[in-house]
């Protein structure tokens, strides 16, 4: 999940649900999986504010970004009745937003909402995902700013200042989870091969809570799993992860690895998926800790 193409799936939202590492996540104890995506902002009509043609709802969200969307049913109805009245309304979307330019080439995305209603004012836009230098990546075609994978491949490239900023600029090539607030507004660009990404000053940024899995401990080498002897933690649904570490607690599990043990471990960077000599597929990951459970 390097790039965003043109074809933009999925773009800013006020909340995108942390979902960088989706096997671990749905694996982790009480992590949250991935919900459907909500704008929020300004309500105005499409064709009469120069946004698009037609008479549809638009939202125009925080950092500048105007959003057509499409639906119908009466909690639509309702909306577009009172549409050029600047309600702060949320939206559910149902599906992709697509980015397009209206006849004066500027830009705008549009998309089908499964509901849309009245909401509170908006807070600032909140963005999860993983890590990554954004140069190094590819992602811009210069600056080693901190970038933003998210599950939607929407790539955003954070500028900011300040001892947060500094502490995730120094492990932002190990693609941990973070979750930034954006404080200015939010600028699609291009970088020299047409792919898009979006580039936002931050208000505030850290590494979000680590992602933990669980499951029974077994040596990955002895139980055909991967070369090496490293620990492997087997899940209850039948994944099986290669966990590489270090430390004393690293060690402790590695001693009684193959003796089935109730393990937990808590991971420290992304999970990467692999195939084993005989086609069969397991992931590896890095974790900070690891602990026989109680």
């Amino acid at each position: 999940m390097k790039r965003a193409s043109r074809a933009v799936t999925s773009i800013v939202v006020l909340t995108l649900l942390l979902a960088s590492l989706p096997i671990a996540a749905a694996e982790s104890n009480g992590a949250a999986g991935n919900g459907p995506v909500i704008v929020t902002g300004t309500s105005a009509c499409a064709q009469c504010e120069g946004i698009a043609t037609g008479h549809d709802i638009a939202i125009k969200v925080a950092g500048g970004l105007n959003i057509v969307i499409k639906g119908q049913g009466d909690d639509y109805k309702a909306i577009h009745k009172v549409r050029g009245q600047g309600k702060t309304i949320a939206a559910t979307l149902a599906g992709p937003l697509e980015a397009r330019t209206n006849d004066k080439g500027q830009p705008y995305l549009e998309g089908e909402a499964a509901s849309v209603q009245l909401a509170s004012d908006p807070t600032p836009v909140t963005v999860s995902g993983t890590s990554a230098c954004a140069q190094c990546e590819g992602i811009a075609d210069k600056g080693h700013d901190v970038a933003l994978m998210t599950d939607a491949s929407i790539n955003f490239v954070l500028k900011g200042q300040g001892s947060q900023y500094d502490s995730v600029h120094k492990v932002r090539k190990q693609g941990v989870p973070i979750t930034a607030i954006l404080a200015g507004p939010i600028v699609p660009k291009e970088n020299a091969e047409g792919f898009a990404y979006l580039e936002a000053q931050v208000l505030s940024i850290q590494v979000s809570e680590p992602v933990t899995i669980s499951g029974t401990s077994a040596c990955a080498q002895c139980e055909g799993i991967a070369k090496g002897h490293d620990v492997a933690l087997k899940t209850a649904s039948g994944l099986n992860f290669v966990l590489k570490g270090q430390g004393d607690d690293y060690k402790q599990v590695h001693q009684v690895r193959g003796q089935g043990k109730k393990i937990t471990a808590v991971c420290s960077g992304p999970v990467t998926g692999r195939t084993n000599d005989d086609g069969e597929p397991y992931f590896e990951v890095q974790v900070s800790s690891v602990e026989i459970d109680s």
